[in-house]
């Protein structure tokens, strides 16, 4: 059988020159390649595969998510074994994503929530770079620590949830809002997308409230489950 050809130099060449003229996104991705040269190397090679004979411009925004995703479907589950300062900053970061989501477009934001790879959201997010790189600096560093320190969590406690729901309950989410949150239940008939990006919003906020010990323990499932997703 032939050997596989990778993308032609100059198609590489045209990808790093597109990074290079996003500082914000080229930064992140150097501290990438630093930690996981195979997922870069991969992320960018993707994307002088899709430019290969054409006239199609590289995108710097859709070469860091690549390589974001590809890191939390790869290496993801290791963010969930890093500090509780580095696991935080990596919701934190979503959190502040969800905002301004929020404030523009909540069709774009229930599109984030569940994947963010419509036309209009790769727009939006290379409107919003240098909120999109700290999101992709907090999981690269997470993942990067967690692999180096491997701090084992205990799994969330009942104490743990019970806190959780009682604080959604008390920011007007349902009942069946919370269990659509807590245990992936479907609604029926469906969140409109403002509701989604609001309850979506309140779980972070909550999250956030709780005594350091339980946070910790239910960010380190939720990055888990990020990863497994």
């Amino acid at each position: 059988a032939p050997i596989p050809v990778g993308p032609s130099p100059a198609a590489r060449v045209r990808v790093e020159a597109v990074l290079q003229g996003a500082p914000d996104l080229a930064r992140v991705f150097d501290h990438l390649k630093a930690d996981f040269p195979a997922v870069a190397m991969q992320a960018a090679a993707n994307e002088a595969a899709r430019i290969e004979g054409t006239d199609a411009q590289p995108s710097a925004d859709e070469i860091l998510a690549d390589a974001v995703r590809d890191l939390q479907q790869s290496s993801g589950v290791l963010a969930s074994r890093a500090s509780p300062e580095l696991l935080g900053a990596v919701f934190d970061a979503q959190s502040a994503i969800l905002t301004e989501l929020a404030q523009t477009d909540t069709r774009l934001c229930a599109d984030y929530l569940f994947g963010g790879t419509s036309p209009e959201f790769t727009d939006f997010e290379a409107g919003h770079r240098s909120l999109f790189a700290r999101s992709a600096e907090a999981r690269i560093k997470a993942t990067a620590e967690g692999r180096a320190l491997q701090i084992t969590k205990a799994a969330p406690s009942g104490d743990d949830f019970k806190g959780l729901e009682d604080g959604l309950l008390a920011k007007g989410l349902s009942s069946d809002e919370v269990s659509a949150l807590l245990d992936g239940k479907t609604i029926d008939p469906p969140l409109p997308d403002e509701r989604l990006c609001a309850n979506a919003r309140a779980y972070l906020d909550v999250l956030r409230t709780l005594p350091v010990e339980p946070r910790t323990r239910i960010y380190g499932l939720a990055a888990e489950l990020l990863a497994r997703s």
